[in-house]
């Protein structure tokens, strides 16, 4: 191999070495906006999950609004499944 060919050999193998780092980058900026998806949906269950629990609290308490609490954790039931 001549200087021109080992030149554009290191040109072409550098580009290619840039063109895995973009792709490396773009992979690890996807994954981080999945994990931050997962993070808010479990944030978002807990808070219902919550909810429900304490929807089934003031059930236990009063027994007169029994049929509104039982409505109410019905419905979030519902949005968890």
């Amino acid at each position: 191999m001549d200087k021109g060919q080992l030149t554009a050999l290191e040109r072409e193998r550098k580009k290619e070495f840039e063109k895995l780092l973009a792709e490396r980058e773009n992979i690890r900026v996807k994954e981080q906006q999945y994990l931050d998806e997962i993070k808010r949906m479990e944030q978002h269950m807990l808070e219902q999950e919550k909810f429900v629990a304490q929807q089934r609290r003031e059930l236990d308490r009063e027994p007169n609004n029994q049929q509104f609490a039982q409505q109410a954790i019905r419905e979030k039931e519902f949005e968890l499944a």
